[in-house]
């Protein structure tokens, strides 16, 4: 993974929420979302968030965009929103945002982050230090 944005929004009592954005290198051409599980993964020293979306789940209007909605949460892990571009190049976009939700694991407080990614042969990694300021807990600059 690339570069990465986004925060850990804390707002108590099970109101917590995720959003990230993460930028693709290289998104493997080998990887089919209609054949293969797309696994998310953001931890600290404990897990903080996960979530596997079934293959074939994403909506794929078009070439080269996968979506995935569900304002109520209840389908995958409390995942609200997914949307994954592709460019032809190869390169890509992960943008997420879970609805409110318990997200104590991340610790209000700074500390080291890894955001996977995984689906198929392709794994990434992102580890960063993240830095809480204002109830958010994001990425260092």
């Amino acid at each position: 993974l690339g570069r990465l944005s986004g925060a850990v929004t804390f707002g108590g009592g099970g109101g917590d929420t995720l959003r990230l954005s993460a930028k693709i290198g290289r998104f493997p051409a080998g990887v089919d979302l209609t054949q293969d599980d797309l696994e998310i993964e953001v931890r600290n020293d404990d897990a903080i968030w996960s979530v596997t979306i079934p293959a074939g789940t994403l909506e794929n209007p078009r070439a080269g965009l996968f979506k995935f909605r569900d304002f109520t949460g209840t389908q995958l892990n409390g995942l609200r929103r997914l949307t994954l571009r592709i460019r032809s190049n190869g390169e890509g976009v992960l943008n997420i945002l879970t609805v409110p939700m318990d997200l104590s694991n991340a610790a209000a407080e700074d500390q080291d982050v890894t955001v996977e990614l995984s689906s198929g042969v392709y794994s990434a990694r992102h580890t960063r230090r993240w830095q809480l300021a204002g109830g958010r807990l994001r990425p260092r600059p």
